[in-house]
């Protein structure tokens, strides 16, 4: 049910402007607050990073594609509900590939390679089947701590499934509760009426 809500559409291009990249894939949580990749060299984390040359630039890129002289295809990803945003998705040597990114886009130096970009989109269908078997429901993180609640899912058996699916300490987690279930569609029902924000009509927004 869950894996029908995106599909991804594969696209690979011969020539791409790096300057185009404005995000990061794998980042740990203090990267994310920052605006743009010229916010994110200017910070504390970056400032190890010095770019003043053209050759400063080749080393540091090199640092993050290592294949960057040989013309080695970079792998991207774009989300629809991230807007125009393309991201790049390795996971080590943010630094240096934010750093020269943004030294590109302020020395309007275009450095380009073959990209394979995978594009996700949300399933219309996908959240509708969704919606149609299940509440899912965010419950703050409190909520799994609390004893009357948890006694409420496991000492009554009630089918469900919790889903940590953000990254920061303290985020929401989502509750699965299957329609089909007469007990778990009440508890369903009794938490939105309490308040309980409903993800799949925020996905339907999204869409």
């Amino acid at each position: 049910m869950l894996v029908g809500l995106v599909t991804a559409e594969e696209q690979s291009l011969e020539s791409f402007d790096l300057r185009l990249v404005d995000g990061l894939y794998n980042c740990q949580p203090a990267q994310c607050r920052y605006a743009n990749f010229e916010a994110f060299a200017s910070c504390e984390q970056c400032r190890k990073v010095r770019i003043i040359s053209y050759k400063d630039f080749v080393k540091t890129i090199s640092l993050a594609l290592p294949r960057f002289l040989a013309g080695e295809r970079i792998k991207l990803r774009q989300a629809s509900w991230r807007g125009p945003r393309i991201f790049w998705t390795s996971e080590q040597h943010n630094e240096a590939f934010a750093c020269a990114v943004a030294y590109a886009r302020r020395r309007e130096l275009e450095i380009t390679l073959p990209a394979d970009i995978t594009h996700y989109k949300l399933s219309p269908s996908g959240i509708k089947q969704l919606q149609q078997h299940y509440h899912a429901l965010a419950m703050p993180s409190a909520t799994w701590s609390d004893p009357a609640f948890m006694a409420l899912l496991l000492e009554n058996g009630l089918p469900y499934a919790r889903l940590s699916l953000l990254r920061n300490p303290g985020d929401p987690e989502v509750l699965l509760l299957p329609k089909h279930s007469a007990e778990a569609n009440a508890l369903g029902k009794g938490l939105r009426l309490a308040g309980a924000p409903d993800v799949v009509s925020y996905l339907l927004q999204l869409t």
